[in-house]
C-alpha cells in the first residue's frame, strides 16, 4: 500500500468499534483497485460525531460508514440523502462527492445484491421481523418494485412498541 500525500481518508465510525474488520476488508480493496486510500476505525463519541462528519469534507476524505449508535444521528449533519437512506430513516455510509456529504444505506441493497439471480420487481415478499435490516430490506424492496409485502413480528415486539 502506497501512502504519499495524495492518500485520501475513509473510516468506519461507531462505538465500540475497534472490534471491526472493516478496515481490513476495505484495505484490501484499495490493494486490490489500486485507491489511494487508508481505512481506519474510528471509535467516536456522540459529542464528537457533528465534528466528526464536518472533518469529511474539511479533510477531502472518501467517506465513512456508520454502526449503532450513530445511523439516525448523523442524519442532521448531511447535505442529501439517497431515496432508501429518506425512507429508512437510517444512514450507513456517507459519501463525500466534491464537498456534498450525500447520506446513503446499502444494507437493503447488499441484501438483494446477495442473491443475484432473485429480481424482486412484481414479486410478493414475506419478511421475519421488523428491526433495522428488516426496514432496509424492505425499502430496497419497495424501490425495486415488489408488489406485495407481509411482515410478521413476535408479539413481544408488538408490545413493545409504540405503534400510535
Amino acid at each position: 500500500m502506497k501512502i504519499d500525500g495524495y492518500t485520501r481518508l475513509a473510516a468506519v465510525v461507531a462505538n465500540p468499534i475497534k472490534h471491526s474488520i472493516s478496515p481490513f476488508i476495505h484495505n484490501q480493496a484499495f490493494e486490490a483497485t489500486n485507491t489511494n486510500g487508508v481505512y481506519l476505525a474510528w471509535e467516536v463519541e456522540a459529542t464528537d460525531l457533528a465534528e466528526t462528519v464536518a472533518n469529511i469534507r474539511r479533510y477531502q476524505m472518501f467517506g465513512i460508514n456508520l454502526s449503532m449508535p450513530y445511523k439516525e444521528q448523523v442524519i442532521p449533519y448531511l447535505d442529501q440523502l439517497s431515496e432508501e437512506a429518506r425512507l429508512i430513516g437510517a444512514v450507513n455510509t456517507v459519501v463525500n462527492r466534491e464537498g456534498t456529504l450525500i447520506g446513503y444505506n446499502t444494507d437493503g441493497k447488499g441484501f438483494f445484491k446477495s442473491l443475484p439471480s432473485f429480481k424482486i420487481s412484481g414479486k410478493r415478499m414475506v419478511l421475519l421481523g421488523a428491526g433495522g435490516a428488516a426496514k432496509a430490506i424492505l425499502a430496497q424492496a419497495i424501490l425495486d418494485g415488489v408488489s406485495q409485502v407481509s411482515v410478521f413480528v413476535r408479539s413481544a415486539s408488538i408490545e413493545k412498541q409504540d405503534l400510535t
